[in-house]
């Protein structure tokens, strides 16, 4: 039987940590990404909820016009997202649906 000395059972052990945190990166990215896709699809889902209430229901209509102008003004989006996001829904909000640029 062949003793390993403690300079490579410390190497091994390092190799295996390695091993373990590009392993646990893998896990983490994975998880982040499941969590976009399911906040993506809840927002598609609310979205369409909303548009499909929008012609049924004034009240609603008065409360999305009401913080809309906020909510795409956020400090965290370009000047040029802006104007594109006001754009886009000022089509919708007017009662025509915007064209589809894509």
């Amino acid at each position: 039987m062949v003793t390993k000395t403690v300079e490579q059972r410390l190497e091994e052990l390092e190799r295996k940590e390695r091993e373990i945190r590009e392993q646990k990166k893998k896990l983490v990215a994975r998880v982040s990404s499941e969590k976009r896709k399911q906040e993506t699809r809840q927002k598609i889902l609310l979205g369409a909820f909303v548009m499909a209430q929008w012609e049924r229901s004034p009240e609603l209509r008065r409360i999305v016009e009401s913080g809309l102008s906020g909510f795409l003004n956020a400090d965290s989006v370009s000047d040029r997202v802006k104007a594109n996001n006001h754009n886009l829904l000022r089509a919708y909000l007017g009662g025509e649906k915007a064209a589809d640029n894509g």
